[in-house]
């Protein structure tokens, strides 16, 4: 049966068509929008009083806020403009009579006139009924629940250039032709998004819980960096409240791999994601200056081995295999574990001689409680416990040298009038004062005072000192 043989192709030609003109309004609309919120910064930028400008400041922000919500919406329409969705599922949930109508595609867009979703993102929780299920009785979970209904269509559609090409009802997720055609059309140098053609076992590892260890195992070429960019994107649509791109590294062999999956996640809708090599990686993090034998250098040493000698060969190769090797992961951990037994510095917290944190509480916290944590986010959590445990304390402690000397002053008080009284309640009022003013002057900087006082070395001599012991 060819493609307009399809009892449905005239209302599908229309759904689609529909929905390019539903975006191509909101393009437009957005359009007007960012004029307006534009100008809004504008006017604000003019009323700017630098003597009182909290209003003005409150509006150049709140434009500024919804211009990076418009560009987010522009961008994302314009991706998907002549392509707005891939698939159709035809679902009735329990309870309901009739059934309804759920378009697929890389992004949401809701039609507010119809309080209805136009399009579904293939990240959403109902979406997944898609992938997974089969014609017939399906459920899915959501934040508040499981949800319970029937498929009564999965549909596939082949959309080029705005133009409706194939239908497809099917009732399994994808079927071998259908697959290969995406494959055909997706065989070029670049890595390309599979949302329209996820199978069911891809879906559950991309739909895995966060708080679980997670371990994809296959051969080269099972797909298993497609399906690490896939969940990168439902993590970030799922957890959004949580989770920036910003907060995501892809850390990759070389740059022409960089190249080979760069249009992955713009294309699922995620911007700004890092990616980058190893070296360049740890380039950024040493911030010094280095000479790095080149990879490629080494590897032609090695092979044609014309510019070295037979030792040199010999050495490179060996620590290329000993760095390798668990025996130099042993060391490393052996290493990090002497390191931060020395880390903190060896004396009791204190305010004034009154004890805060004793170093053994400190170095418990340190070593055993905050085990789970790098270096650095330890340095924080110490660096919050310090400052909480200051501000507990600190009045009590002021109180207490408060009550001290009033009792001293109250005992000498009750004596019988005399210059030595009058000295003696001279200089206890002085002292307390003193008292006082040096606790809250200490307390302004104890916690930075402290922190100054940690171990700090640079990774990269770390990384010397690391080599030397081996060596050693």
């Amino acid at each position: 049966m060819s493609n307009k043989d399809h009892p449905d192709y005239q209302e599908e030609v229309e759904r689609l068509e529909y929905t390019k003109d539903y975006i191509k309004k909101i393009l437009n609309s957005t359009e007007e929008y960012k004029e307006e919120y534009n100008q809004g910064i504008r006017e604000a930028m003019e009323e700017l009083d630098f003597l009182d400008s909290s209003q003005s400041y409150i509006r150049i922000l709140i434009n500024s806020k919804f211009i990076d919500q418009a560009d987010e919406t522009f961008n994302n329409l314009s991706k998907v403009k002549d392509k707005p969705y891939f698939a159709r599922i035809d679902f009735r949930r329990d309870g309901n009579q009739d059934s309804q109508k759920y378009y697929i595609g890389k992004i949401s867009l809701y039609e507010v006139e119809k309080q209805f979703p136009l399009i579904i993102d293939w990240r959403s929780p109902l979406a997944s009924i898609y992938y997974e299920g089969r014609l017939g009785e399906v459920s899915y979970d959501t934040e508040v629940g499981t949800e319970h209904g029937e498929i009564l269509l999965k549909r596939q559609f082949t959309i080029e250039d705005g133009k409706l090409k194939d239908i497809l009802d099917i009732d399994i997720t994808t079927n071998d032709a259908f697959l290969q055609a995406s494959l055909d059309v997706n065989a070029d140098n670049k890595l390309k998004d599979i949302a329209s053609t996820i199978q069911a076992e891809q879906n559950k590892v991309i739909r895995a819980e966060i708080d679980k260890p997670l371990i994809v195992q296959g051969v080269a070429g099972s797909g298993k960096t497609t399906i690490a960019l896939h969940r990168i994107a439902y993590l970030i649509y799922t957890y959004e409240e949580n989770f920036d791109p910003d907060n995501f590294m892809i850390l990759t062999p070389n740059k022409l791999f960089i190249d080979y999956i760069s249009d992955v996640l713009p294309e699922l809708g995620v911007e700004n994601v890092r990616q980058a090599t190893f070296i360049d990686f740890m380039d950024e993090i040493i911030e010094e200056e280095y000479a790095l034998i080149d990879s490629d250098e080494k590897m032609i040493n090695l092979i044609e081995g014309e510019s070295i000698s037979g030792a040199e060969k010999e050495l490179i190769t060996w620590s290329s295999s000993f760095k390798g090797s668990l025996e130099f992961k042993d060391i490393i951990d052996k290493y990090i574990d002497d390191i931060g037994k020395r880390y903190l510095p060896r004396k009791d917290f204190k305010l004034g001689n009154f004890l805060l944190f004793s170093y053994g509480e400190l170095n418990d916290i340190f070593l055993n409680q905050l085990k789970h944590l790098p270096f650095e986010k330890r340095i924080e959590k110490i660096k919050n416990s310090l400052s909480n445990r200051l501000n507990h304390r600190k009045d009590k402690i002021l109180r207490e040298i408060e009550d001290e000397y009033n009792t001293k002053i109250r005992i000498n008080y009750s004596k019988e009038e005399s210059e030595e009284k009058r000295a003696i309640l001279k200089s206890l009022v002085n002292e307390k004062e003193e008292k006082l003013d040096e606790i809250n002057k200490l307390s302004k900087t104890l916690v930075k005072d402290y922190l100054a006082e940690f171990t700090k070395s640079s990774l990269f001599e770390h990384y010397k000192n690391v080599l030397r012991q081996k060596i050693s």
